[in-house]
């Protein structure tokens, strides 16, 4: 599987700092190998391999009340084998799942503050 490290949510070469090309297969490296490097995060490159992520922002308030259209996508969610995490900002969640179904979508509602992509994007992992 396809990941690269970021910092600020940016792909970059761990060893340098620099940018990178989250795209590009040469960028790519192993979980482990992403997850050891120092003072970076790790995210998952999505590249129509059946990963897919709905990204919900803004959805859990300064008192840790989560709004009732990420209660619903939630419950709805758990039904299916998904990873589910709350997301670095600690007002959003993730969910990772896995499907032969999707084909290359890129949504988002601005309104709800939801969010799928299934190709051409990487989602930081929560440590």
């Amino acid at each position: 599987m396809p990941y690269v490290n970021s910092l600020n949510k940016i792909p970059v070469n761990a060893r340098n700092g620099l940018k990178i090309d989250h795209l590009d297969p040469q960028n790519h490296i192993a979980y482990t190998t992403a997850k050891s490097a120092d003072g970076v995060d790790v995210s998952r490159v999505l590249i129509r391999d059946g990963v897919y992520l709905y990204d919900l922002d803004k959805c859990i308030d300064s008192h840790g009340a989560v709004n009732q259209v990420a209660t619903d996508t939630l419950q709805r969610a758990i039904n299916y084998p998904v990873y589910i995490e709350v997301s670095k900002s600690g007002r959003g969640f993730h969910v990772w799942g896995f499907t032969s179904e999707l084909t290359s979508h890129k949504c988002k509602n601005s309104q709800l503050n939801i969010e799928l992509y299934t190709n051409n994007r990487h989602g930081v992992l929560t440590k």
